[in-house]
């Protein structure tokens, strides 16, 4: 019994809606999670208008592509953070009305993780090596960067620390150390991510940014749906299915407006 996910990716301004089908029911991914699954149609969101005014219509066209309608799907995967604070707002309130609505279950996965899963993807990138590092990051404004630390081993980015936000110096140096600890040759260092420029900055401005430059990979990257799908079905293998209306986004941090009321410390 072939089964219909349907995964959005909101995180940043604009962003993705993807349909991927599973041979098996999703709730049978657990038992036979190496079913292979597939993409069948993906369509970006208009950058210009953000997601709050394009998500809707992006889904509608998806599934009239297709010849489908909402009932046909059999269960939604959604990023759940970090990322803008309106990007994954909107995401996450349209995943679980939808879900309510058409009774099927929801999965979310985290932002970086697909950052991680896309690079292996790159066309323009070779294939990581055993022991390569990846930082993941995404822009968190205020001279911030949210980030997360994987290391390739396996023919897969292993995750080495959860979701973590530092200012932007501070984790240039902490990328440069690294790049440099216990060996005599820089490691070869990936850090990739949808808008990596202030960070980019950041690590210019080192005083060794020179010397180590050759061991650092920039590579500006979008998060995508269809990644988001193949995330979700293992989601669905492991069992994780959020109830929709506890299922939350995770900011990682105050918006700038609840910080503004919080009181001060004197």
């Amino acid at each position: 019994m072939d089964s219909l996910l349907l995964a959005l990716e909101t995180s940043g301004r604009a962003g993705s809606v993807a349909l991927l089908k599973a041979p098996v029911a999703l709730s049978a991914l657990a038992v036979s999670p190496s079913q292979p699954s597939s993409i069948i149609d993906s369509i970006p969101l208009d950058h210009r208008w953000g997601s709050a005014k394009t998500l809707a219509p992006a889904i509608d066209q998806l599934l009239k592509r297709q010849s489908l309608s909402p009932k046909e799907l059999d269960g939604i995967g959604v990023v759940q953070g970090p990322g803008s604070f309106t990007g994954l707002r909107v995401g996450i309130a349209t995943a679980k009305l939808m879900a309510y609505a058409l009774e099927i279950p929801i999965v979310a996965v985290n932002t970086l993780d697909v950052i991680a899963t896309d690079l292996m993807n790159h066309p323009q990138e070779s294939v990581p090596t055993e022991g390569h590092i990846l930082y993941a990051v995404i822009d968190a404004f205020r001279g911030q960067s949210f980030f997360a630390r994987y290391l390739f081993a396996g023919n897969a980015w292993i995750a080495g620390s959860g979701t973590e936000i530092a200012d932007n110096e501070l984790l240039a140096q902490r990328i440069l150390d690294e790049s440099t600890t216990n060996s005599h040759a820089p490691k070869a260092i990936y850090i990739a991510g949808p808008s990596i420029g202030k960070l980019q900055q950041a690590i210019a401005q080192h005083p060794r940014a020179t010397e180590l430059s050759q061991a650092l990979r920039m590579v500006t990257i979008e998060p995508t749906a269809q990644t988001v799908a193949l995330l979700s079905t293992a989601e669905f293998a492991r069992g994780n299915i959020q109830p929709p209306f506890a299922l939350l986004p995770q900011y990682y941090r105050s918006s700038a407006a609840e910080e503004n009321r919080a009181p001060s410390k004197r």
